[in-house]
This record gives structure tokens, C-alpha cells and sequence, in this order.
């Protein structure tokens, strides 16, 4: 990051300048970080704001580390397919802390995809199943490649993935942009969600699945969800009964996800899960196998610290 009071100029990063910066490596360390600062309180995120209109939502985020505050804002507008243009636009604002001086505007569609990407990346490395080589990535939007990279970096042995999306073309499309950056692995558009997670010891979903895709008799007996998608309690890519039989459900901040993650405010609204058995992601591997879930709503807290990683490698 350049230092205060140079007289740059402003940084605009677009989003093949995000891409070119930060890479899942970067991401998954940089949310790290995150997890331990926020613990500590250096870094602080309030909860965002929806701001509803009729084209869609408006989401406002701000955070704040000891060098920089930053707001995102982020636009989702359903229609936009329709028009040809991309459902998720926005920026992220990066200020100095100690001056406010302005230090970049960043594509935030990218950004968000490569720190959700960073998040599931951790947590796949510290709870995927010793020797994991089936995976499974259900939804095919803008953030599943992304989603896909993460779960080979962190799971090396990964041979196999099955891709399910309820657009069966764009499952298809998926594969066929994947196969030149994951050369070692076999990749099948499953027919059904049960068909991609049967066996599967590591399964990401980043879908706004408004009911469960999953549930537990889908699922192996030893296996590790990384549920990226649903972010508002309406939503829910988990069905209760995943989160009854799970050994131990991690999220990524607890006021995010009691606010925010509609699978386990249904869970626990319906009596099949408590809130005194989640955590927040640890920083050390689980000890023992089973089920195992993290559930992520996202926080300007990881776009920060994703921000603050790639300012410091350009």
C-alpha cells in the first residue's frame, strides 16, 4: 500500500486489475488475518444495510481496520440478465484511517468473489476430510469459479468434482471454462443436487436458493459444507436436519450470520439446531471426522482485509 500523505493518485482497480493482484492463495491468507483481527477488535465491521427499491437491492457496507475504512456498495438488480448486464455491480471505497484521504475505488463483484472464495478456501484446508478427492459445487453463477479454484487449492487431492445448477446449460458452461485451470480434475454436471453431493466429502453451495437444496440423506457421514450462498434469513441452501446431524457448524462472524443466515435461523427456529452450537471459524483443524458445516453471509470486514492484500501487492 503506498504510503500516506505521497500524493498519489487515486487507485482505480477494475476488475482484471483484481484478478491480475489477488489470487486464492492471497485471499484465503488475507481471511486469516481477518478472522484473528476481527477477533481482536483491529478490525470492525458493522452489520450492512439492505436498502430495498423496486429494481432490486442496495447493500451498504462499512469496516474499518488501523490503516484504512472502507464502505462497499453493492447493487443486485434480478433484472439486469434480461438487459445483458452482470446481476452484481458496486465498488469498494478504501479510505486512510488517519487522514480519510481517498486511496482506491475497487471493482466489488471480483473482490467479493475471491474473499468468499478465500473464506470457503480456509475453511475446505482446515476441515475438508483427510484425503479428500470428490467434491461437489452446486450453483453456477458469477461466483462458482472462483468457488471451484478454492476447493483445489485447499483440497490437493481433489480428482473429481460435480457441478449441479438448477440451469443445466450453465453447469455446462462451467465445466467447459474450468477445464483449462483445473487440467487434474475430472469434472461431471450432475443431473440432480443428490447426484453431485452423494459421496462427496467436501461440498461448496453458492446459490439464493429461497428453500433447502440439501438434506442430510444426500450427504456421506464424513464431509464438509461450505454453504457461501443464501445471505438473508429468507433463504436457505441447508435444511434443518443438515445442521441436527452436524458435529460442529462454523461461521464467519456470528452477529452476520444470526442476522443473515437463513439456514440456521430456520434451523434453529424450527427446533433442530441451537445457536450455542455454532462457532466462529477457528484458526486450528478439527480433531475428529463427521459432518461439519461453515456457513458464510459475508462482512466489509473480509472486503477490507481482501482490499488491504492486494493495495499491499500492487
Amino acid at each position: 500500500m503506498r504510503a500516506p500523505g505521497d500524493g498519489s493518485a487515486v487507485r482505480r482497480l477494475l476488475g482484471q486489475d483484481v484478478l491480475a493482484g489477488l489470487t486464492v492463495p492471497m485471499a484465503r491468507q488475507a481471511m486469516a488475518g481477518a478472522l484473528s483481527d476481527l477477533a481482536s477488535g483491529a478490525l470492525v465491521a458493522p452489520l450492512r444495510q439492505a436498502v430495498a427499491s423496486p429494481a432490486g437491492t442496495t447493500l451498504l457496507m462499512p469496516a474499518w481496520s488501523r490503516r484504512t475504512v472502507a464502505v462497499k456498495v453493492l447493487h443486485l438488480r434480478p433484472g439486469n440478465p434480461d438487459r445483458g448486464l452482470p446481476t452484481i455491480s458496486g465498488e469498494l471505497v478504501v479510505s486512510e484511517q488517519e487522514t480519510g484521504r481517498l486511496l482506491a475505488l475497487i471493482d466489488a463483484p471480483v473482490l467479493t468473489a475471491l474473499r468468499t472464495a478465500g473464506l470457503a478456501g480456509l475453511s475446505s484446508r482446515l476441515m475438508a476430510p483427510e484425503g479428500t478427492t470428490l467434491g461437489a459445487l452446486i450453483g453456477a453463477g458469477f461466483q462458482a469459479p472462483f468457488q471451484a479454484r478454492a476447493m483445489a487449492e485447499a483440497c490437493p487431492g481433489l480428482r473429481r468434482l460435480r457441478l449441479f445448477n438448477r440451469t443445466r446449460e450453465r453447469a455446462l458452461a462451467l465445466a467447459d471454462a474450468l477445464r483449462a485451470d483445473l487440467p487434474q480434475i475430472e469434472l461431471e454436471v450432475a443431473a440432480s443436487v443428490e447426484a453431485a453431493v452423494k459421496g462427496a466429502q467436501l461440498v461448496t453451495t453458492v446459490t439464493s436458493a429461497p428453500e433447502p437444496l440439501i438434506r442430510q440423506r444426500m450427504l456421506a457421514s464424513d464431509c464438509h459444507i461450505n454453504a457461501m450462498g443464501a445471505y438473508t434469513a429468507h433463504m436457505a441452501e441447508l435444511g434443518p436436519d443438515v445442521l441436527a446431524h452436524a458435529d460442529q457448524v462454523y461461521v464467519d462472524t456470528m452477529a452476520g450470520c444470526a442476522a443473515e443466515a437463513g439456514d440456521l435461523i430456520q434451523a434453529a427456529a424450527a427446533g433442530a439446531w441451537s445457536w450455542s452450537q455454532a462457532a466462529v471459524l477457528p484458526e486450528t483443524p478439527r480433531s475428529r471426522p463427521g459432518l461439519t458445516v461453515f456457513k458464510s453471509v459475508g462482512s466489509a470486514a473480509f472486503d477490507l482485509a481482501a482490499a488491504e492484500a492486494l493495495l499491499g501487492a500492487g
